[in-house]
């Protein structure tokens, strides 16, 4: 039965709901799952839920944001399966929308996941900020190269222009 169930996980057939991540993508669900294992998501569904249509298919989608995709699917995983098997990457993720929904058993199984961390020993969220701030200055630093290739391009071109303008008027006073 949880493999039966398992396999329904984001699985369009018969789905009945889908959700939308902030990234754009859409996962698959069945209100009678939601009905059964978390009355929160489906009064959320039935609050803030909007048809839309897919394929020619007339279809209610929600809105899920605050949350990746991987969790979102991970917490569907959940719900359909009670599989105590949770990404411990997620488990952040996984918590905040236990939270949201009164999840209270996923909330109890988050805080159990040990924090993830590097070969440094530091966690793995610390280590992603330090990652984002790296790529940011990195970014920083490759349009402060582009702009200055830019400004020593015009000056270049001016110069050679000045130079062009110069040689013109040399020109018009050899031929007077």
């Amino acid at each position: 039965l949880v493999a039966d169930f398992g396999a329904m996980v984001n699985n369009p057939h018969l789905s009945d709901v889908q959700f939308q991540t902030d990234s754009g993508e859409v996962l698959y669900a069945h209100k009678f799952v939601l009905y059964a294992r978390c009355p929160l998501l489906i009064q959320y569904v039935n609050n803030e839920g909007f048809s839309a249509v897919e394929d020619g298919i007339l279809t209610q989608r929600v809105l899920l944001g605050d949350v990746s995709t991987e969790a979102a699917c991970a917490f569907l995983h959940y719900l359909y399966t009670a599989d105590t098997g949770l990404p411990p990457g997620l488990s952040s993720e996984l918590s905040s929308l236990a939270h949201r929904f009164g999840v209270s058993e996923l909330v109890h199984l988050c805080e159990q996941v040990p924090v993830t961390t590097d070969s440094g020993g530091k966690p793995w969220e610390e280590k992603e900020a330090e990652n984002c701030e790296s790529r940011a200055e990195n970014f920083q630093e490759l349009l402060r190269s582009v702009w200055a290739d830019e400004e020593e391009e015009a000056e270049t071109l001016l110069k050679s222009k000045d130079h062009e303008e110069d040689q013109e008027n040399v020109n018009e006073a050899e031929m007077e």
